[in-house]
Protein backbone atom coordinates (compact mmCIF):
# COMPACT_ATOMS: atom_id res chain seq x y z
CA UNK A 1 0.00 0.00 0.00
CA UNK A 2 1.83 3.23 -1.07
CA UNK A 3 1.91 5.98 1.98
CA UNK A 4 -0.40 8.64 2.83
CA UNK A 5 1.30 11.82 3.28
CA UNK A 6 -0.15 12.61 6.55
CA UNK A 7 0.95 8.86 7.67
CA UNK A 8 -2.47 7.80 8.60
CA UNK A 9 -2.87 4.16 7.83
CA UNK A 10 -6.22 3.00 9.25
CA UNK A 11 -9.18 4.41 10.06
CA UNK A 12 -12.51 3.80 11.99
CA UNK A 13 -15.99 2.46 10.06
CA UNK A 14 -18.40 3.99 12.23
CA UNK A 15 -22.08 4.79 11.34
CA UNK A 16 -21.48 7.61 10.20
CA UNK A 17 -19.28 6.86 7.82
CA UNK A 18 -21.57 4.04 7.03
CA UNK A 19 -24.25 6.58 6.39
CA UNK A 20 -21.89 9.36 4.02
CA UNK A 21 -20.90 6.17 1.88
CA UNK A 22 -25.10 5.12 1.31
CA UNK A 23 -25.36 9.18 0.61
CA UNK A 24 -22.81 8.93 -2.25
CA UNK A 25 -23.38 5.74 -3.36
CA UNK A 26 -27.09 6.62 -3.57
CA UNK A 27 -26.23 9.58 -6.11
CA UNK A 28 -23.26 8.66 -7.99
CA UNK A 29 -24.97 7.88 -10.74
CA UNK A 30 -26.95 10.82 -11.32
CA UNK A 31 -24.99 12.73 -13.71
CA UNK A 32 -24.97 9.75 -16.29
CA UNK A 33 -26.13 10.72 -19.27
CA UNK A 34 -26.03 9.85 -23.34
CA UNK A 35 -23.25 12.02 -24.09
CA UNK A 36 -20.99 11.06 -21.34
CA UNK A 37 -21.69 7.18 -21.44
CA UNK A 38 -18.89 6.59 -23.88
CA UNK A 39 -16.78 9.25 -22.79
CA UNK A 40 -16.23 7.68 -19.09
CA UNK A 41 -14.17 4.34 -18.32
CA UNK A 42 -13.77 2.48 -15.29
CA UNK A 43 -10.71 0.91 -14.35
CA UNK A 44 -10.74 -2.40 -12.25
CA UNK A 45 -8.40 -4.32 -10.35
CA UNK A 46 -8.33 -8.05 -11.29
CA UNK A 47 -6.99 -8.72 -7.69
CA UNK A 48 -9.86 -6.62 -5.69
CA UNK A 49 -11.25 -8.38 -2.80
CA UNK A 50 -13.12 -5.48 -1.26
CA UNK A 51 -15.60 -4.32 -3.56
CA UNK A 52 -17.39 -5.56 -7.10
CA UNK A 53 -18.94 -2.81 -8.53
CA UNK A 54 -17.90 -3.00 -12.76
CA UNK A 55 -20.93 -4.37 -13.33
CA UNK A 56 -22.95 -1.53 -12.27
CA UNK A 57 -20.40 0.59 -13.83
CA UNK A 58 -21.17 -0.99 -17.14
CA UNK A 59 -24.92 -0.10 -16.65
CA UNK A 60 -24.10 3.41 -16.93
CA UNK A 61 -20.92 3.36 -19.06
CA UNK A 62 -19.53 1.47 -21.72
CA UNK A 63 -15.56 0.73 -21.40
CA UNK A 64 -13.70 -1.15 -18.73
CA UNK A 65 -9.75 -1.28 -18.25
CA UNK A 66 -8.72 -4.08 -16.11
CA UNK A 67 -5.34 -4.23 -14.00
CA UNK A 68 -3.48 -6.85 -12.40
CA UNK A 69 -3.87 -5.13 -8.76
CA UNK A 70 -6.30 -4.78 -5.95
CA UNK A 71 -8.17 -2.36 -4.79
CA UNK A 72 -5.65 0.36 -4.21
CA UNK A 73 -3.02 0.64 -6.75
CA UNK A 74 0.32 0.79 -5.54
CA UNK A 75 2.79 3.77 -6.75
CA UNK A 76 4.32 1.31 -9.12
CA UNK A 77 1.31 -0.53 -10.41
CA UNK A 78 -0.39 3.41 -11.02
CA UNK A 79 2.96 3.98 -12.95
CA UNK A 80 2.46 0.99 -14.91
CA UNK A 81 -1.30 0.92 -15.47
CA UNK A 82 -2.11 3.62 -15.06
CA UNK A 83 0.08 6.30 -16.40
CA UNK A 84 0.14 4.68 -19.87
CA UNK A 85 -3.82 5.11 -19.58
CA UNK A 86 -3.91 8.70 -19.07
CA UNK A 87 -1.06 9.47 -21.59
CA UNK A 88 -3.20 7.82 -23.89
CA UNK A 89 -6.45 9.43 -23.12
CA UNK A 90 -4.71 12.73 -23.42
CA UNK A 91 -3.29 12.53 -26.71
CA UNK A 92 -6.15 11.06 -28.04
CA UNK A 93 -8.33 14.11 -26.57
CA UNK A 94 -5.79 16.30 -28.43
CA UNK A 95 -5.52 14.75 -31.28
CA UNK A 96 -9.36 14.87 -31.17
CA UNK A 97 -9.80 18.42 -31.16
CA UNK A 98 -7.38 19.11 -33.68
CA UNK A 99 -9.41 16.93 -36.10
CA UNK A 100 -12.65 19.55 -34.59
CA UNK A 101 -13.97 16.05 -33.30
CA UNK A 102 -14.03 14.50 -29.98
CA UNK A 103 -15.48 11.26 -28.89
CA UNK A 104 -17.79 8.98 -30.94
CA UNK A 105 -18.70 5.44 -30.88
CA UNK A 106 -15.59 4.09 -33.47
CA UNK A 107 -12.63 6.25 -31.96
CA UNK A 108 -13.51 5.21 -27.90
CA UNK A 109 -14.30 1.44 -28.98
CA UNK A 110 -10.98 1.15 -31.39
CA UNK A 111 -8.94 2.81 -28.06
CA UNK A 112 -10.71 0.56 -25.19
CA UNK A 113 -10.04 -2.39 -27.57
CA UNK A 114 -6.40 -1.78 -27.14
CA UNK A 115 -6.36 -2.29 -23.36
CA UNK A 116 -9.05 -5.39 -23.04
Amino acid sequence: MSPRANGIQEFTIDEQLIHEFEELEAHQFDCCNTYNKDKVGGLFGEADTLVHFEPLFLEHYLYSYHFPGGHTPTAEQFKTWYVPLIEKLCKQHHDDADDGYYGGEDAEAAFWQEFH
